[in-house]
Order: C-alpha cells, then sequence, then structure tokens
C-alpha cells in the first residue's frame, strides 16, 4: 500500500502482504447481522451467491472462517493420509497439518516437479504411499506459478491421490481448478475473500468439492464459525463484483509495469501469475541488505527467511502489489537502493 508519511514528507509503500487495499464502499451492517445467528440468518443465501460465482451448485460448497478454517478442517479430515506439500509456499499449510497429524508434512519442491514430472517426484519421496495428499497453492505464493491443465488432469485421475489446491489469487490470476470438483471425487479447492476483494476482516473463505467430501468435512467444525457480519461483508462483495474488475486490472498492470522495469535493470524476477513479484538475489546477505536499505526509505517487503514462507530460500524478497500506485516512482526508488547494495557488499 502506498501512503503519504507526514513526519518525513515520503511515500510509504507497504508490499508485505497480499491482501487488496480496495476504495470500494460497504454499506452499514445491519442490527440482524449481530442479533441473528449465521447459520439460519446469511449463511444459506451466501452459500448459494458463492456457487453461483464459482459455476456450481450449493452441495459443492462449504463456507468457512477463512481459509485458515478450510486449511485446519482439511488436514484434520486427512490426518491419517500421508501429506506432501509443494513448496515454496505459506506457513499455514504445513503448521495446519503438524498440528493435525502431529508430524511435519513431506515437502516437495516445485523444481522438482518441473525436472521429473509429478508423479515421479510424489513417488520418490513418499516411498510409493497408497493414500496421499497433495497440497499445493495455485498461483503460488511466494514464487507465482501454477498449475498445467494436463498435470491436473494427471492428478485428477490417480485414484490414490487426493489433491487440495489453495486458491487463493483466484481472482486475479483467472486460474482454477473449480470445474474438475464436478467430475472427480478426488479434489479440494480453497479459497478466500482476503485477497482479491479485500476483506481479510471478514474472515471468510470457502471450499469447493463433491458433496461427500463437503459433507464430511462439514462434520468437523463447530457451529456459527463465520460471522454473520463478515458473511454481511461477502454479500455485498459478491453482489457488486463487476466493481472490482478495474481494481484487478489496474494491479495487475501495477505488477507487470514494476517487473518489465526491474527486469530491464537486469534484476532477476520469478514470473508471476498473483498480485506479487519475487525477486531471486545472488545470496541471503545481499537480500538481507536490500530489505534494510528498502526499509529506509519507507519500502517495506518480505524476505525468503521470514515466518511467512516455508521453503523459500533466503536469497528471495516478495514485493506485494496491494493496490495501483505509481510504479514508475516506486521502481526507481527500489532500484536506487539495489544498486546502493551492490556497492556495498
Amino acid at each position: 500500500m502506498a501512503s503519504k508519511d507526514p513526519s518525513f514528507s515520503r511515500t510509504i509503500y507497504d508490499l508485505r502482504y497480499t491482501s487488496l487495499q480496495t476504495s470500494i464502499s460497504f454499506p452499514e451492517v445491519p442490527m440482524s447481522a449481530l442479533t441473528e445467528y449465521p447459520d439460519e440468518y446469511l449463511l444459506p443465501e451466501v452459500r448459494q451467491l458463492v456457487a453461483k460465482y464459482s459455476g456450481l451448485s450449493q452441495e459443492n460448497v462449504m463456507l468457512t472462517c477463512g481459509a485458515a478454517e478450510a486449511i485446519d478442517l482439511i488436514a484434520k479430515w486427512s490426518a491419517h493420509r500421508t501429506s506432501v506439500v509443494l513448496v515454496p509456499v505459506i506457513y499455514l499449510i504445513p503448521e495446519a497439518i503438524q498440528r493435525a497429524c502431529g508430524r511435519t508434512p513431506l515437502m516437495l519442491l516445485w523444481s522438482e516437479v518441473r525436472a521429473a514430472g509429478i508423479h515421479k517426484a510424489i513417488d520418490a519421496l513418499s516411498n510409493g504411499a497408497a493414500d496421499m495428499m497433495l497440497w499445493l497453492v495455485s498461483p503460488n505464493n511466494p514464487t507465482g506459478e501454477f498449475l498445467d491443465a494436463p498435470t491436473l488432469e494427471l492428478l485428477t485421475r490417480n485414484n490414490k491421490l487426493w489433491i487440495v489446491i489453495d486458491e487463493a489469487y483466484y481472482e486475479l490470476s483467472g486460474w482454477t481448478a473449480s470445474e474438475k470438483v464436478i467430475d472427480t471425487t478426488n479434489l479440494i479447492v480453497i479459497r478466500t475473500f482476503s485477497k482479491g476483494f479485500g476483506i481479510s476482516g471478514a474472515r471468510c473463505g470457502y471450499i469447493l468439492s463433491n458433496p461427500y467430501i463437503v459433507r464430511e468435512i462439514q462434520k468437523l467444525r463447530e457451529p456459527f464459525r463465520v460471522s454473520g457480519v463478515g458473511l454481511h461483508y461477502v454479500r455485498h462483495a459478491l453482489l457488486n463484483r463487476t466493481q472490482y474488475k478495474d481494481l484487478w486490472r489496474k494491479v495487475l498492470a501495477t505488477r507487470d509495469c514494476i517487473s518489465t522495469i526491474l527486469q530491464g535493470a537486469n534484476v532477476n524476477v520469478v514470473a508471476s501469475a498473483g498480485n506479487f513479484i519475487t525477486v531471486r538475489l545472488s545470496t541471503e546477505p545481499v537480500a538481507r541488505e536490500l530489505v534494510k536499505k528498502c526499509s529506509a526509505i519507507g519500502i517495506n517487503l518480505l524476505g525468503g527467511w521470514d515466518r511467512e514462507f516455508v521453503g523459500l530460500p533466503p536469497e528471495h524478497i516478495r514485493l506485494a502489489i496491494r493496490e495501483p500506485f505509481d510504479s514508475e516512482n516506486f521502481s526507481q526508488l527500489f532500484l536506487e537502493s539495489y544498486d546502493a547494495t551492490l556497492k556495498t557488499l
């Protein structure tokens, strides 16, 4: 987020987190959102809206208290299975599996998948375990990779494998596996309203899967987990989602402009399908010094060593584009810090 710091008369670029900053207005919350139990008040209507938005039926949808609860419930439901997580990835998924299973999941690098193919890479890691749960984010945070259609088709045809795909950045990437849940029995999709819709405080996400899996996971949750206030904001966002399209377009244009400028200055930028840019530096000390110099001029970034990430080499840093801003001004400031870092080390 770009804002003015009156103390220093400078622009502050807070690029640490990926939830969008939106100026879209929301109506006042009605008293019924506070006085009525949400499962009987708004949840059925919002579930129907989510189903329509996803091109599925209500039986394919389960609303959750953010994507975090969705991840936690799926981890509990699959605790007896061997979990494999594609990394680098955000910390939420491995931690949820650790809590549910009492053990650390197996970690599989995206680079190994690209080199060996998904099934060979999984078999080599898991020693041919018969019942596995593969977790991935697509497009991936922080590296921006996404699952291609042929690989997705191969995965869903494997009757020994369950697949969980976190589509937190669906609104920005347009990539989805949701249509596959209609005719598959081993696929679970997770989405959130925190990123593309920018209402992370509403704490609302959802699961898309076949009706049997939805019913089984539903058995594990406590009642009234999604707040009426949160559902009120989600309802408004879905009914007015066309207002977001211009924001999504401008955010992606900002990302692309910055990527182009940095690449033109020989900065190693990792291609991304999300609203973020990952930069690969030569060493961890160089990355840490660059983050330090950027912070000194009001640019806040996350490095590969941050708790946010699991499996991201520490010589990487991530720049999250939360709203449109002056790409050229930002890039100039970043490159000045980049050049100063290279001269220092």
